[in-house]
């Protein structure tokens, strides 16, 4: 038993070391916060929290380390991932929620709680960072409305008046196909339009992205833009990660992003399919469509300093 206990013992700090080698050799900044800044950012995720539980959201903690085969590829390069010792089994530094919430529900799908969760979790890319987050487990265009108008509340009740953009993947994709590019480019193409990177772009596709304007909208994208007045049409958004629309949608996938002062304060979508593509058992369940988004917490600090 002593010798387990110590090989056990010896195996988490060979594992810790790898971490630490792992942070010191990938992470641009490991930023540390303190005084008016640390509690204003203690001050907008508590906030935050009481918005979320107040509109029916259950809170959920992730942890910082996830299997490296549910990150997005935009993410992931092959030198940030890490094997545990004496494993097989790759792991990354968590870069975002989404996907691992994906996974979390479809290991429990008969936890209730999980359909409307929200999150304050730290997240790394480059950097270190914290997101706050609300997801929901819905298919209706009312649920696209409500989680819009939560992450407008929210601003509001920071004392923010942030400018919303969004636009619909689906009339996205369907007007570039339209204009001609092949199919097995679109995923490319979009992901340089969302760039702002227009010169490989059809000439057809770009007077779209400059009048800001579609030949035709689906009624069901005309309602959410009724129903959210402060929205800004963008043909361009393209929002760059895999799992939006990863399934066959409704009539519309809204995507929309947050801007403070021209820094994006926040990002979400429908990911209708996402669910299933990591746990086949879900496909065609009511778990596989869903819609969620995040706010950066250091970036909402960034534009409320420019702000006031």
């Amino acid at each position: 038993m002593k010798t387990n206990k110590k090989t056990n013992k010896k195996t988490r700090l060979k594992y810790k070391i790898v971490l630490i080698i792992f942070i010191y050799n990938n992470l641009k900044e490991l930023p540390i916060y303190f005084g008016k800044t640390a509690q204003l950012m203690r001050d907008i995720s508590s906030k935050f929290l009481e918005i979320g539980l107040k509109s029916g959201f259950n809170l959920v903690e992730f942890p910082e380390i996830m299997p490296a085969e549910l990150v997005d590829i935009k993410f992931l390069e092959e030198d940030w991932k890490i094997t545990k010792p004496k494993s097989k089994d790759k792991f990354v530094l968590t870069p975002e929620i989404t996907a691992f919430y994906a996974s979390l529900l479809g290991q429990n799908p008969g936890l209730k709680e999980l359909r409307k969760i929200l999150y304050i979790s730290t997240c790394y890319r480059e950097n270190r960072f914290i997101q706050l987050g609300m997801e929901s487990i819905s298919s209706t265009l009312e649920s696209d409305i409500q989680i819009v108008k939560s992450a407008i509340d929210f601003a509001r009740n920071l004392g923010l008046e942030p400018e919303l953009y969004v636009n619909d993947l689906t009339t996205l994709k369907k007007t570039t196909l339209d204009s001609g590019v092949s199919q097995n480019k679109v995923s490319s193409l979009l992901k340089e339009v969302d760039n702002q990177y227009l010169e490989s772009v059809p000439e057809r596709l770009k007077k779209i992205f400059y009048e800001n304007k579609y030949p035709v909208m689906t009624d069901e994208f005309q309602e959410f833009l009724t129903a959210i007045p402060e929205a800004k049409l963008k043909t361009s958004l393209a929002r760059g990660l895999n799992y939006y629309n990863a399934a066959k949608p409704r009539e519309s996938t809204i995507i929309f992003e947050m801007y403070l002062q021209k820094i994006q304060v926040c990002g979400g979508g429908r990911y209708d399919g996402l669910m299933s593509s990591l746990n086949p058992i879900l496909k065609n369940s009511d778990l596989d469509k869903g819609i969620g988004f995040a706010f950066g917490l250091e970036r909402i600090v960034g534009g409320m300093q420019n702000v006031f």
